[in-house]
């Protein structure tokens, strides 16, 4: 049988791969890449919160780290915990299998990076391009 704890990194790892280095992976410009809604999205907004911390929306080397690298470790081990306490959680199998779907069917949902900004989304690739 497979540990809840693997199943769980695995998961984390798949956010981080769609979530911001999705885009990194594609070849073209920004603007026809593909990106993530929900993972880019949920990556992107530590941005947002260093823009709040910092009380600025300058860009500066504080809001590149919390947003570049402590909010995606941060984001990472979170998405870590809840992801093995639904692997080990003693549910009944149907409502294991229609939540860990769920959560899969969040890798299907990509858009063109262009559409995206649109929107007005808290993308990470974005952000980190700007601050970067």
């Amino acid at each position: 049988m497979i540990k809840p704890w693997y199943c769980a990194l695995l998961f984390a790892l798949a956010t981080l791969l769609f979530g911001p280095l999705l885009p990194l992976l594609q070849n073209g410009r920004v603007a026809e890449r593909f990106v993530n809604v929900v993972w880019d999205s949920l990556y992107g907004l530590g941005f947002h919160i260093a823009y709040l911390i910092s009380n600025q929306i300058v860009l500066s080397r504080p809001v590149g780290f919390v947003g570049g690298i402590l909010w995606p470790a941060l984001l990472f081990a979170f998405v870590f915990y809840c992801a093995r306490s639904v692997a080990a959680a003693k549910w009944h199998r149907n409502v294991k299998v229609i939540v860990t779907l769920c959560l899969c069917l969040t890798f299907l949902l990509d858009v063109k990076c262009q559409q995206a900004v649109f929107w007005r989304l808290p993308l990470f690739t974005i952000l980190a391009g700007e601050n970067y």
